[in-house]
């Protein structure tokens, strides 16, 4: 895979195999915390030890910034339907609009943290060389990190 800009500052991903093209298929559900307590818990954490406070956060804040993962989550699948599905070849080139970078930046900020809790990856786990071991979601997990 390679990375270039269009004129039009689009960012384009070439030479983009069906194995890359997968990983960015899965970005919007390794986004997702599903309920997952710990990366509810990264995404979402209590800002004080203050019980009011915290009341405060979960009736007006948490609910934009659900709404707001859920937004860029939406923008990124909609980019990624350009990649067609599992069974198509992926096209020669797919291209991020610069209007959609921030989406794309916090949506993978995101997966990165929810994979992070969900697989229990820390600094030490991304400081070891890489093994794919293809049965292993810890492994895909950590893949998907880096």
């Amino acid at each position: 895979m390679q990375f270039q800009t269009s004129k039009a500052g689009a960012v384009q991903l070439t030479d983009l195999d069906e194995f890359l093209a997968e990983l960015l298929r899965l970005i919007p559900m390794a986004a997702s915390p599903d309920g997952h307590d710990a990366a509810m818990r990264r995404l979402f954490p209590r800002p004080t030890d203050d019980p009011d406070a915290c009341s405060d956060w979960e009736e007006y804040v948490v609910p934009d910034l659900e709404s707001h993962f859920e937004y860029v989550n939406d923008v990124v699948r909609d980019d990624l339907a350009a990649l067609g599905t599992v069974t198509s070849e992926p096209p020669e080139v797919f291209e991020i609009h610069p209007d959609h970078f921030d989406a794309w930046l916090s949506a993978l900020n995101q997966a990165r943290l929810v994979l992070s809790e969900r697989f229990d990856l820390g600094e030490n786990d991304m400081d070891e060389p890489f093994m794919y071991l293809p049965d292993s979601p810890r492994a895909m997990a950590k893949l998907q990190v880096h």
